[in-house]
C-alpha cells in the first residue's frame, strides 16, 4: 500500500526543506543500518539505484562481494521529528534487492514479509513494530547528577 507517490514525496521534500535522506535497512541480527544521501540524490534513490555491498553487512557471507540495491518503500517515508528545523532529515525503510530487482532471499525484511503472509493464510493477523530499548546512564557534572537516556541494543542489560 503506497502512502505517497514519488511526485508527492519530491514535493514534500522541497516544501519542508529536507536536505538528507536516510535509506534504512537491517542486517541479519536486526541491527538498523542506513545510508544517508543528500536530497540531490533523492530521485536516484527512489529509482532503486543506491547500492550496498553484501560483505559489509553483519551476518551475511563475507567472501561474497555482491552488490545489492536499496529499494525504498514509499509508504514508510517520514521526516524525522527530532532533527533540526533547518536541514531536515527524512527516511525510508528499504528492501534489499539484487541487480535484477528481486528481493534478496536472506533479507530480514523479506523473511518477515513471508512470515506475515503465511500467518495471514492461516487466519492470523500479526502486528509487528520495532522496540527501542532504553537504558539510563548516570553522568556527574560539577557535583550535579544527570540521568541521560541512551538507546541500547542489548535489550536492557546494563
Amino acid at each position: 500500500m503506497e502512502k505517497y507517490r514519488k511526485t508527492e514525496i519530491l514535493q514534500i521534500v522541497e516544501e519542508e526543506g529536507v536536505e538528507f535522506i536516510r535509506l534504512q535497512f537491517t542486517d541479519m541480527f536486526g541491527t538498523l543500518k542506513n545510508v544517508a544521501v543528500p536530497v540531490s540524490c533523492l530521485e536516484k534513490a527512489m529509482d532503486d539505484r543506491c547500492t550496498i555491498d553484501l560483505a559489509s553487512l553483519n551476518g551475511f557471507a563475507k567472501e561474497e562481494e555482491t552488490e545489492l540495491y536499496l529499494k525504498p518503500d514509499f509508504s514508510t517515508f517520514t521526516i524525522l521529528p527530532w532533527r533540526p528545523q533547518n536541514g531536515k532529515v527524512a527516511r525510508f525503510l528499504c528492501d534489499v534487492c539484487t541487480e535484477d530487482g528481486r528481493e534478496y532471499e536472506l533479507s530480514p525484511r523479506l523473511i518477515l514479509k513471508r512470515a506475515l503472509e503465511k500467518a495471514e493464510k492461516q487466519g492470523y493477523t500479526l502486528e509487528v513494530n520495532p522496540e527501542c530499548e532504553l537504558k539510563w546512564q548516570s553522568v556527574r557534572l560539577q557535583s550535579v547528577t544527570v540521568f541521560m537516556p541512551h538507546l541500547c541494543r542489548n535489550h536492557g542489560r546494563m
